[in-house]
């Protein structure tokens, strides 16, 4: 009887191990499934966001310096404009007639639009 049972143990733990070898591949199986082509998935994902911030750091740097210069730019015709408004201002107390204020005033009205005319055109060469 005890060699029976020995028998009987030794194929039913054969038999217990093929069983579990034929699950085994179920857990890799699984993970090559669908772990591994979500992983990819993310790796791509992470890969996709880190070349858009680089072009998005890239841009805004480019951005911020045209900035800069267009800043500096309308700064000096603004400049430029102050100073020639100061100096036609400047000169209306030596005007003794009415026609001598109205010219200045049509040069300061000049000194205007061409100042207008000078940023709006930097605009659109830049907006092109």
């Amino acid at each position: 009887m005890d060699d029976l049972n020995d028998e009987r143990a030794e194929d039913l733990t054969e038999e217990l191990e093929e069983r579990l070898r034929l699950h085994w591949p179920r857990k890799g199986r699984t993970e090559v499934k669908s772990r591994q082509p979500r992983e990819g998935e993310l790796v791509s994902h992470r890969q996709k966001s880190a070349r858009f911030l680089r072009q998005f750091y890239q841009r805004l740097g480019e951005q911020e310096e045209e900035f800069g210069r267009l800043v500096g730019r309308v700064e000096g015709h603004s400049d430029e404009f102050s100073t020639a408004v100061r100096a036609l201002g400047e000169t209306l107390k030596e005007m003794g007639s009415l026609a001598a204020l109205q010219g200045q005033e049509m040069k300061c009205k000049v000194r205007l639009i061409l100042h207008l005319t000078r940023t709006n055109h930097e605009d659109e060469d830049e907006d092109e």
